[in-house]
């Protein structure tokens, strides 16, 4: 349930990315593109966080969000 905390799981579906965890000010953050500067500039104006990318295979990003949707 705390996934999506920060992060709207809507947002997270239309842009491939999923939520790692946080470590102090920092948003762990899986992209199936971590080269999306803009996504991730985006992510924390919304959350006041720095975001920290990590790259995630866009099969397990898409798996992990239907089964929390589920």
């Amino acid at each position: 349930p705390a996934t999506f905390e920060k992060i709207d799981q809507e947002f997270c579906q239309k842009n491939l990315l999923l939520p790692v965890g946080q470590v102090g000010d920092v948003l762990l953050v899986a992209f199936a593109n971590p080269f999306e500067t803009q996504l991730a500039a985006k992510i924390a104006e919304k959350t006041g966080l720095r975001v920290a990318r990590v790259l995630g295979r866009e099969q397990d990003i898409k798996d992990k969000l239907k089964k929390d949707n589920a």
